[in-house]
């Protein structure tokens, strides 16, 4: 079975994972409106939650809009199987997907969010190729623990989300149905300027073709970063 990646990060919308993966991020993160306390503009530090899969548990503060945007290519080798000569060959389809996430600040500890993809292009494993819009989620972020200096708790919060399929299903760009489920958000500064995000979630995931059908799938994911010397650039493993 093909494995469909989501625009809601953090899981799959079929059973399975990409044994390969290249990703390049281009990522613009807009501030849509100046912060203004008494007539003075103040400079904010934009946190993003892009370019790795894992999220954060920093929210967009009150009032303000935040764009992310990135370019996702994948790789997915598959084991094909000829029905006449009943042989498996190996194949590989590829990905390439405009990603976009909008997120609107709501309270300090508290955000809304839209995470879609605008336009996919996918070649399969047979040489076909398909073009569409892909899937839209519906998510927020809430962030009910402070990390404390001192302490060796993280932070914690919580997504909640639903995929609304969107994408086309007959053209095999998604499943055609809804999905749901919720990740548990854990961040925590260590050492050496290093800064770990964890991320633990659970989805209900429709399955194609069984309209009543319904699988739950775990996932988890770690993301450790670093900053570089270079002012806004950084490193990371996930």
């Amino acid at each position: 079975r093909r494995v469909k990646r989501s625009p809601m990060k953090g899981y799959w919308s079929e059973p399975g994972r990409p044994s390969q993966r290249a990703i390049f991020s281009l990522l613009v993160a807009a501030m849509l409106g100046p912060w203004v306390d008494c007539g003075r503009t103040m400079a904010l530090e934009v946190s993003t939650d892009r370019p790795d899969f894992t999220n954060s548990t920093a929210t967009v503060p009150p009032g303000l809009v935040q764009i992310e945007t990135g370019l996702v290519f994948s790789r997915q080798p598959e084991v094909i199987l000829d029905e006449t000569t009943g042989r498996t060959f190996r194949a590989t389809s590829r990905q390439l997907a405009i990603e976009a996430t909008v997120r609107w600040g709501i309270l300090p500890w508290a955000e809304l969010r839209l995470d879609g993809q605008p336009f996919i292009h996918e070649r399969s494993s047979e040489g076909d190729t398909s073009s569409g819009q892909g899937d839209l989620a519906v998510s927020g972020k809430f962030r009910f623990l402070d990390e404390q200096d001192q302490h060796w708790w993280p932070s914690l919060g919580l997504t909640p989300f639903v995929k609304i399929p969107t994408a086309s299903s007959t053209k095999g760009l998604g499943t055609g149905l809804a999905d749901f489920g919720a990740i548990l958000l854990m961040s925590k500064d260590l050492p050496w300027d290093l800064h770990a995000d964890l991320n633990i979630g659970l989805a209900g995931i429709g399955v194609a073709g069984d309209p009543g059908g319904m699988i739950f799938r775990n996932t988890a994911s770690l993301s450790i970063s670093r900053p570089l010397p270079l002012k806004g650039l950084a490193t990371f493993w996930e």
